[in-house]
């Protein structure tokens, strides 16, 4: 990336003024990419940081990192919980952990970011290869970007409301799909491409309706926005030809997107201070922080109820009870 863009270098500015040295963050999908820069950067504005990924390893350089940055380290805390998350049954065991380590600490959350698959997954599935289900046989990513977010979020509410201003960011594709169809919510029949997209309406409608049930708690969907990925791309085996030439194309593909620590500061700046961008939760939010206008559809209370009516239904149906 040559030069900053200029809505980071106003937003790095805005966020270098805040102190978060009495807040506990948890950052799902905090192991790589856009998640390990924004637990790296609220880190070193004096949070605390409890992150959550597949991969051990990656996790601990990250919290490594964020004790470097932490200008407060003797204080703060800075954990690692791993699971992988496109498994609702690990999703569950994770929001226990979560609940054990607050209790330990004596801590609630003040503010959940996730951004898990929001550019593209480490497990070896694309979105280019064919439909995946998991071994819970539920699509990889409708799980992974849709019902693990949904289930942990309802786990861990009495966590959020412990908070006096707890805050929940989701990362992916706010306002991006105008409609789907009701009759078919559980994507029957489609493709990666047409999952994916899709999503991000779930996405959209699950923060409409939760920032509607819980008026003690902020609820954003932020679109990812242009960024330098991981690649997408990591099955060299089943996809060597196109795993090289994602390689290959990335640094001019890229030439003009910001690095993941550029990209992150809009989702620090929503977390630690999201009525500065807004006026109101369960808003839409572009990667600038600037207001996506929900469609008519996503809006419709009709619309609203039968999504979140089948998502209870089919997360009850697996044995996951309890959920408001």
């Amino acid at each position: 990336m040559i030069g900053l863009p200029d809505y980071v270098f106003r937003l790095r500015q805005q966020n270098d003024a805040v102190d978060c040295s009495n807040k506990h963050g948890l950052i799902v999908g905090g192991t790589r990419g856009l998640g390990a820069a924004a637990a790296e950067r609220l880190a070193g504005l004096g949070a605390s940081i409890t992150i959550v990924g597949r991969t051990a390893e990656a996790g601990r350089l990250v919290l490594e990192n964020c004790r470097a940055r932490s200008p407060n380290s003797t204080a703060a805390m800075f954990n690692m919980i791993t699971g992988d998350l496109s498994l609702l049954a690990e999703v569950d065991r994770i929001a226990s952990d979560v609940a054990d380590l607050c209790q330990t600490r004596k801590v609630g959350i003040d503010f959940v970011v996730f951004t898990a698959g929001c550019y593209g997954s480490s497990a070896g599935w694309t979105m280019l290869s064919s439909t995946t289900r998991t071994s819970e046989d539920i699509d990889y990513w409708f799980s992974l970007l849709y019902l693990s977010r949904h289930l942990l979020i309802q786990r861990i509410l009495p966590l959020l409301e412990l908070s006096t201003a707890a805050c929940v960011v989701n990362v992916f594709r706010a306002g991006s799909r105008a409609s789907l169809d009701l009759n078919n919510l559980g994507l029957s029949g489609k493709g990666n491409l047409e999952t994916i997209s899709s999503i991000g309406l779930y996405i959209d409608a699950m923060t409409i309706s939760l920032a509607q049930m819980h008026n003690s708690i902020e609820f954003y969907h932020l679109g990812a926005g242009p960024m330098v990925p991981y690649p997408v791309v990591e099955n060299t085996t089943q996809l060597p030809a196109l795993a090289w030439l994602a390689r290959t194309l990335q640094p001019w593909l890229y030439a003009q997107s910001p690095l993941a620590s550029e990209a992150a500061e809009a989702v620090v700046s929503l977390t630690v201070e999201p009525h500065r961008a807004v006026s109101r939760s369960g808003a839409l939010m572009s990667y600038r922080l600037e207001c996506v206008p929900p469609t008519q559809f996503i809006q419709s209370p009709d619309t609203l109820e039968r999504i979140w009516q089948y998502t209870k239904s089919l997360l009850s149906h697996r044995g996951f009870n309890g959920l408001r």
